[in-house]
């Protein structure tokens, strides 16, 4: 098991048991992120991965996954976005992208779980609201 950012790593280790010694990954020192998808592909086990950083990382582990058929599952975690989503104070926003949403906000509908279909795999979906 390799996770990565930091929301899904504190999920990870509380949803998904651990009952051997050294099957359990978290990513590096000060949240490091886009390593879990390459250790992955070296292990060939489970990845849980946070993907509203690393998208990049992603796509190309996910293309290596698919084009050598690599036995492995990939859970994406989108839980409400980095450390909570938006943290801002609504008065304190201000400038000419105001608007935008901020870099750790969850993007309403935002289609991660569809990024392996685009190299040929198969995903599965589960929500919970």
């Amino acid at each position: 098991m390799v996770s990565e950012g930091s929301n899904t790593m504190d999920v990870g280790r509380d949803v998904l048991a651990q009952t051997k010694p050294k099957t359990r990954l978290d990513a590096g020192t000060w949240g490091t992120i886009g390593v879990a998808s390459v250790i992955a592909l070296r292990m060939q086990w489970l990845v849980a991965i946070d993907l509203l950083l690393q998208l990049k990382g992603i796509l190309d582990s996910d293309l290596t996954l698919v084009q050598y058929r690599l036995p492995m599952v990939v859970i994406v975690f989108n839980n409400g976005g980095v450390y909570g989503g938006d943290r801002r104070i609504p008065k304190e926003i201000n400038g000419p992208h105001k608007d935008d949403p901020a870099p750790t906000s969850f993007v309403s509908k935002t289609g991660y779980h569809t990024l392996i279909e685009v190299f040929g795999g198969k995903r599965l979906s589960y929500w919970h609201t």
